[in-house]
């Protein structure tokens, strides 16, 4: 038979509860990306400087910035991007050329070694039939012999 007992009454009950402080907001500088999956243009990304913004509560936080819609777009168009690094950055053309280059071939390796990857794939399935198919082969040959 099976008996269920109860866990002794406890003099104290332990609450777990989580609490969030306050957001530190943080505005960070912006340089020449490195990521090969920009389409087209110069890649863009966020530099280690930063300035510090606000600190503000997370309920205010969630209550007015958050649920406001967003006006300014989430994916920069390339001649955006160039304009930011050149206007406000003060890169200039051959740095921005340079990062594009460096950007096409990241992303012409990156492309070469996925398909390198389906072909050694196809290679190992090909070799694992052959071996298979030997292996098949020997053992019929030894009970055929004896």
């Amino acid at each position: 038979s099976v008996e269920f007992v109860s866990p002794e009454p406890k003099e104290r009950s332990i609450r777990k509860a989580v609490g969030f402080g306050n957001i530190q907001i943080r505005y960070y500088s912006q340089t020449v990306g490195d990521h090969p999956c920009t389409a087209r243009g110069p890649p863009i990304s966020l530099d280690w400087q930063y300035n510090d913004g606000v600190s503000i509560p997370v309920d205010d936080y969630e209550s007015k910035i958050a649920t406001t819609s967003r006006k300014k777009p989430l994916i920069l168009s390339d001649s955006r991007r160039r304009r930011i690094l050149m206007q406000r950055y003060g890169y200039d053309l051959e740095d921005i050329n340079t990062a594009i280059i460096a950007r096409r071939k990241v992303a012409r390796q990156r492309e070469k070694s996925a398909k390198l990857t389906t072909s050694m794939k196809l290679g190992r399935a090909f070799k694992n039939v052959r071996l298979g198919t030997k292996m098949i082969l020997q053992v019929r040959r030894s009970s055929q012999s004896a």
